[in-house]
C-alpha cells in the first residue's frame, strides 16, 4: 500500500499525542482527588473514575479520527488498466555498460550517474515511448519501446558491465541496435540518446553516423566522465574496494572522457552533445530540444495506475462518528447526603 498524500499521516502522531495528554491529565486529576477525599467517598460521588460508557465513547471518537486521517492520506493499492490516447515521439536510450563506466570521477560512478540521468529524463517525459539499449563490445535491446516508465526504470536498474563478455565501446553496434528497434515505431520523430565516456571505441563512429543519417534519426550524446579521468575500481563482496584494474605491465589503467567522437556523432545527425554535470541539467536541455520535433498520436493499451482506496477508511470513520453522536448520555449518579 502507498499513500497519495503521505505527509498527512503525521496527523496520527498528533492524535496519539493528544490521547496521551488527555490520559495523563485524567490520571493527575485522580491523584489530586485521592489526596482530598478517600476512594470510597470519591466513588460514591462519581468523581474519581470515568464511567465505562464515557471511556468507550472516547475510544470510538479517537478511532474514527484515526480512520479519517488515513483516508485523507489517500491510501492506494491494486492495479487499474486503462486505454489512453497519447501524443509523443520514440526515444531509444543507449547506455554504455563497459567496465570504464565504473570509474568514479563522476560520483558514485559513471554508470550510476548515467542511470540517474535517464531517470531524471523519464520524469520529464509525457506520452513519449522510451526504449533502452545496453552496449559495450556488443549491444542488445534491454527494454523495447514503451510508455510504461516504471517498467523502463526496472530495466534500467539491471544494467551492469557483468552482462557483457565482450568489453569495449562499440558505438556503431549501439546505434544499429537502436535503429532496428525504432523501425517498428511508425509515425512521429525518432530520436536516440547515447550516454558514454567515448573511450575505447573500435572505429565504428563513421558507421554509426551513416546509419543514423540514412534513417533520418537525430542522435543526442552525453559524455560521462571527466578529462582528467580516474582508475577503474575492482570491488568484491559488500562492495569493498580490492584494488584497481591494471594493464598487462601491471600499471593502473586511467580512463578518461573522450568527447570528440560523441560530439561528432551528435552534430552530424542534427542532435547535440552535452557533458554530464551535477544535477543532470543536460536532461532538461535534451527534452527542450525534442519539444519541437513531430509527435504521433497513438493509443496506449495498458496504463497501470494504483486505485484510490480512501473510501474503505472514510465510510467506517463516518459510521463511528454517527454512533458517537447517537450514543445516549448516562445519568450522573447523585451523591447521598
Amino acid at each position: 500500500m502507498v499513500f497519495g498524500n503521505p505527509q498527512r499521516l503525521y496527523g496520527l502522531a498528533l492524535l496519539a499525542l493528544v490521547a496521551l495528554l488527555l490520559l495523563a491529565s485524567h490520571q493527575a486529576r485522580r491523584r489530586r482527588l485521592a489526596r482530598l477525599i478517600d476512594v470510597g467517598r470519591g466513588a460514591a460521588l462519581g468523581v474519581v473514575a470515568l464511567p465505562l460508557r464515557r471511556r468507550l465513547r472516547g475510544f470510538v471518537l479517537f478511532v474514527s479520527l484515526a480512520l479519517l486521517i488515513v483516508a485523507l492520506a489517500r491510501p492506494q493499492w491494486g492495479e487499474q488498466v486503462e486505454e489512453v490516447t497519447l501524443r509523443g515521439l520514440d526515444l531509444l536510450v543507449c547506455v554504455d555498460c563497459s567496465t570504464s563506466m565504473l570509474a568514479e570521477d563522476l560520483k558514485p560512478s559513471r554508470l550510476a550517474r548515467a542511470k540517474h540521468a535517464v531517470e531524471r529524463l523519464l520524469a520529464r517525459l509525457t506520452g513519449d515511448r522510451v526504449g533502452i539499449v545496453a552496449f559495450a563490445g556488443t549491444a542488445f535491446l534491454q527494454c523495447p519501446l514503451t510508455v510504461d516508465y516504471g517498467a523502463a526504470r526496472m530495466f534500467l536498474d539491471l544494467l551492469d558491465p557483468a552482462m557483457f563478455e565482450s568489453q569495449g565501446t562499440d558505438l556503431g553496434n549501439a546505434i544499429t541496435t537502436a535503429l532496428a528497434a525504432l523501425k517498428t515505431g511508425g509515425e512521429g520523430a525518432h530520436v536516440i540518446l547515447l550516454l558514454s565516456d567515448g573511450e575505447g571505441h573500435d572505429g565504428s563512429v563513421e558507421r554509426a553516423i551513416a546509419a543514423a543519417k540514412g534513417a533520418g534519426v537525430r542522435v543526442y550524446t552525453v559524455g560521462m566522465g571527466t578529462p582528467g579521468g580516474a582508475p577503474i575500481p575492482l570491488r568484491g563482496a559488500n562492495n569493498t574496494l580490492e584494488g584497481y584494474k591494471k594493464d598487462r605491465r601491471g600499471a593502473v589503467i586511467l580512463t578518461r572522457l573522450v568527447p570528440d567522437d560523441l560530439a561528432r556523432l551528435a552534430v552530424e545527425t542534427g542532435g547535440a552533445y552535452f557533458q554530464a554535470t551535477p544535477g543532470d541539467p543536460e536532461m532538461g536541455e535534451v527534452v527542450a530540444q525534442m519539444a519541437d520535433l513531430a509527435r504521433a498520436e497513438r493509443t496506449a493499451r495498458v496504463t497501470v495506475q494504483r486505485q484510490e482506496r480512501y473510501h474503505l477508511f472514510l465510510l467506517p470513520a463516518f459510521a463511528l462518528l454517527l454512533l458517537d453522536a447517537a450514543w445516549p448520555e448516562g445519568r450522573r449518579r447523585e451523591g447521598r447526603p
